[in-house]
């Protein structure tokens, strides 16, 4: 604005044009591709660019916390009611014995979790918190689906909700796109809640700057100040180091990983930071 690019013109000896002038800027944003943001915005980031260093997501990984992952064929829907329980049931199985468990912990504490929906590129993943005496937030376990049509999520989700409802402080979903859909259902059973007042159990979240801005900083808050436990896992902790500075605001880039952290060009099944969104939606329940 305050005139660089027309005296480049004038010592170059080139025609100042509005289009000359946006091609240039947007030439240099290119260039600097994730690192715009710092460099050419001035929106600091750390020399790692991730929002919450390794060090740190490492020492809160202290959790007894394991994950269970489904993974359905991509046929699963053409197969006869039969099968497709039969490829349910170990897991139902395994998500049953893991929710009876917490039935003989020695204290009885409160339960919050999120969910972030996906049904064909990424994941759903769910991760559960348990409130401690002294408010840390201490993850159980967590649930992530690849390739699940959307009753049998529903199902899954919904087997989890019942279980704590006694005990439920609120669940946060993913309502962008199709995830609207499992909330509406869930809200349908356990109340949907709109402001902190209301009641309901279910959070409806529609992603916006200002969501990001707000409430993604006090998840940081906890890991810095060492009030969040969470599982070790080599996938979650590439998808907490996904998380970047856009704008001015914690969020996932676009940029799409493979299960072993590399760029979305690399061979292997992709990840968009699916963890670190379901930790964020549990920690704001």
């Amino acid at each position: 604005h305050d005139g660089l690019y027309e005296r480049i013109c004038l010592v170059s000896g080139t025609e100042w044009t509005p289009e000359g002038e946006a091609q240039w800027r947007q030439d240099l944003i290119d260039f600097y591709g994730e690192g715009a943001d710092a460099e050419r915005f001035c929106i600091p980031s750390r020399s790692s660019g991730a929002w919450i260093p390794a060090p740190l997501i490492e020492a809160r990984m202290t959790a007894e916390a394991p994950v269970l992952r489904l993974e359905l064929p991509g046929d699963y829907l053409h197969l006869d009611p039969l099968a497709q329980k039969s490829l349910m049931a170990p897991f139902l199985e395994e998500l049953e014995e893991q929710l009876h468990l917490l039935k003989y912990q020695i204290t009885e504490p409160r339960y919050a979790v999120g969910f972030d929906f996906a049904r064909v590129a990424d994941l759903s993943c769910m991760p559960v918190l348990a409130v401690e005496q002294n408010l840390k937030r201490r993850e159980v376990f967590s649930i992530e689906m690849r390739n699940v049509p959307g009753d049998e999520q529903k199902l899954v989700v919904g087997m989890v909700l019942e279980h704590l409802k006694e005990r439920l402080l609120g669940a946060a979903f993913d309502a962008t796109g199709m995830g609207w859909t499992v909330a509406e259902d869930m809200g349908r059973f356990f109340g949907l809640r709109e402001d902190e007042d209301s009641p309901g159990l279910i959070w409806a979240i529609k992603f916006t700057q200002d969501w990001y801005r707000i409430h993604m900083p006090p998840l940081k808050t906890a890991f810095e100040d060492d009030m969040i436990a969470i599982g070790a896992d080599e996938d979650h902790l590439t998808d907490m180091r996904s998380v970047k500075v856009v704008r001015g605001s914690p969020r996932v880039p676009v940029i799409r990983t493979n299960e072993k952290g590399e760029s979305k060009d690399k061979k292997g099944k992709k990840r968009h930071g699916d963890y670190a969104i379901g930790l964020a939606l549990a920690h704001f329940a």
